[in-house]
């Protein structure tokens, strides 16, 4: 579905996760980023332990839209797609 609606050869796909397991060695966000060219992109990061899961994913979202864009791409369309929840 979401290569119907967002064609990879047309739209710069950005996957986006946070994980928290209260380890400080294991908790980060990640981002991966696939390019219409075909390049791909997978930065990370550490992040605190005293986040939540939501502020890491948060934290993910922040990286992805840190994350320069080369100028040579073909596409000018991103989508960041996350499995993000805020629950109050």
């Amino acid at each position: 579905m979401i290569c119907e609606q967002f064609p990879p050869e047309a739209w710069i796909n950005v996957y986006t996760g946070g994980s928290v397991t209260y380890d400080i060695e294991d908790n980060g966000a990640g981002i991966a980023i696939y390019f219409p060219s075909g390049r791909t992109e997978a930065p990370s990061a550490a992040t605190p332990i005293h986040y939540s899961k939501y502020k890491a994913e948060s934290e993910a979202l922040m990286l992805a839209i840190s994350i320069d864009v080369d100028s040579q791409q073909r596409s000018t369309m991103a989508i960041s797609l996350t499995d993000a929840i805020y629950k109050p």
